[in-house]
């Protein structure tokens, strides 16, 4: 098999010739075909007019667009007078360089408000061709407002019965303009958001026995766009404020000897809201009224020129709500009944140690009082007897009666009404 080149070889040399001459004319032909596009091509022109959009149009700009039957450049000559006078070319901002496109627009900007400007298109293409077009105009928009503008949120969901809505704020105030506000609510087809539950009572009623309670429920209506969980069914007895306790009697019994008593507790319901704290365990007796004393018996006996008995006191029982006052210590011998008249001395009573576990005072050698308290003696400066208008010569069994009344616990009487006549008799009536 031979190929084309190898084929030519064995032709005579004319027919060889022949050949080669063809195939020069064919690529001539080719040749001539191909300058002559490119030299069609070559011519530029605007195949879509200039022109400025309405919608591009504001109070301080424009945009001019226009379209080539070639790449090229994009350049507007403009200006408020049909002299123009202003010209601006796109530039590509990184190379610095005139953009070439064929669907031309040029942002014009800024301009004034309310104005009529002229304008024209040009282009150039690649090869130096070139193109402009015949002057136009546009007038921008005036600044001036002409309504209010409002701003709104989004719409609620659907709520029954029906209805949705939203909240509209006003952020431009035109004063030339007075526009309604938006609606701010719409009806609309609610939309479930949750299943309905139908649940019986709680049972059993609580009581000290039952603290917790159970009831029944079922679904009445199965939302398709939710999955609401059901109801609790069980629950601890409201209110559950504290735990319960069950505790023993106090014992032992309270008595003279005994002011202590004890008790045990336990807990039979345990809150969980609370803190399980025990009843009292321990307390004293109640009541505890008072401290208890034990005293000796007074001495010395009365009589053979004995103006006071002594004695010793201390406490056995301390109750730690009263204060520890000693009982007196110290008392005076009852004086005798008669009277007598002129040469009374006048003496104070002398301050009782009202301290516990005190002492008893001795007197010195068994001495007497310096001013000992005779029959006939008179206290007329006793202030307390002078504010209650107590005669000077029963002052002293009035003092005695009122601060322990030592004279009638001596004789063996406790009552108020058997002291009372106690004193009576043994002052000759006077009280």
């Amino acid at each position: 098999m031979h190929t084309p080149s190898q084929f030519s070889l064995l032709l005579p040399k004319k027919q060889r010739t022949r050949i080669y001459l063809f195939a020069a004319t064919v690529f001539l032909a080719i040749a001539s075909t191909v300058i002559t596009v490119r030299a069609q091509t070559s011519v530029i022109a605007i195949i879509t007019d200039p022109t400025v959009p309405e919608t591009t149009i504001t109070d301080t700009s424009a945009v001019v667009r226009w379209q080539t039957n070639v790449e090229s450049t994009s350049l507007v000559d403009f200006g408020t007078t049909a002299g123009l006078g202003q010209e601006y070319r796109k530039i590509e901002p990184m190379e610095q360089s005139e953009v070439i496109e064929i669907n031309h627009s040029m942002y014009l900007s800024p301009l004034k408000e309310n104005t009529t400007y002229y304008y024209k298109v040009r282009s150039v293409a690649s090869n130096g061709a070139r193109v402009e077009s015949s002057v136009s105009t546009f007038t921008t928009k005036s600044n001036a407002c002409t309504e209010d503008t409002w701003t709104c949120g989004k719409w609620s969901l659907c709520a029954d019965p029906g209805t949705q809505t939203r909240v509209c704020k006003l952020t431009n105030d035109c004063p030339t303009a007075n526009t309604p506000k938006p609606p701010e609510s719409q009806s609309c087809t609610p939309v479930c958001i949750k299943d309905e539950w139908s649940c019986s009572d709680w049972a059993p009623a609580c009581s000290d026995d039952n603290h917790t309670q159970i009831r029944s429920c079922q679904i009445v209506f199965d939302c398709p766009n939710a999955k609401t969980p059901s109801p609790p069914t069980n629950q601890l007895c409201p209110p559950c404020a504290k735990d319960e306790w069950s505790c023993s009697d106090w014992a032992p019994a309270c008595s003279d000897d005994n002011h202590t008593q004890i008790r045990s507790c336990q807990i039979v319901f345990d809150c969980p809201y609370t803190k399980n704290i025990s009843p009292p365990t321990s307390q004293l007796c109640p009541p505890c009224a008072k401290d208890e004393w034990s005293c000796s018996d007074w001495q010395p006996e009365c009589g053979d020129g004995n103006p006071a008995q002594y004695r010793t006191c201390r406490v056995e029982f301390d109750c730690p709500f009263t204060k520890n006052i000693s009982p007196p210590t110290k008392q005076s011998c009852p004086p005798r009944g008669d009277q007598i008249g002129g040469g009374q001395k006048e003496v104070r009573v002398p301050d009782r140690p009202f301290v516990k576990d005190a002492p008893s005072p001795t007197p010195p050698n068994g001495a007497p009082d310096k001013e000992p308290r005779t029959p006939d003696t008179l206290i007329t400066d006793n202030p307390e007897c002078l504010t209650n208008n107590v005669a000077p010569q029963r002052c002293l069994v009035w003092l005695e009666a009122k601060h322990g009344n030592t004279t009638c616990a001596n004789a063996g009487i406790t009552t108020k009404e058997g002291c009372k006549k106690f004193l009576l008799e043994k002052n000759n009536g006077v009280f």
